[in-house]
């Protein structure tokens, strides 16, 4: 049994991620939803 050990999954790539590079992404407010069609056909 593992006990008091930590998991880290690594995935290699082509080395173009960097710490953070998706926060701006994230932290930006999200645009208003178009109605989507099942909610037109009433």
């Amino acid at each position: 049994m593992i006990e008091n050990h930590k998991i880290a999954f690594l995935f290699p790539g082509q080395g173009s991620q960097v710490v953070g590079m998706g926060k701006a992404f994230h932290d930006a407010p999200r645009p208003p939803r178009a109605p989507s069609a099942a909610s037109r056909r009433r």
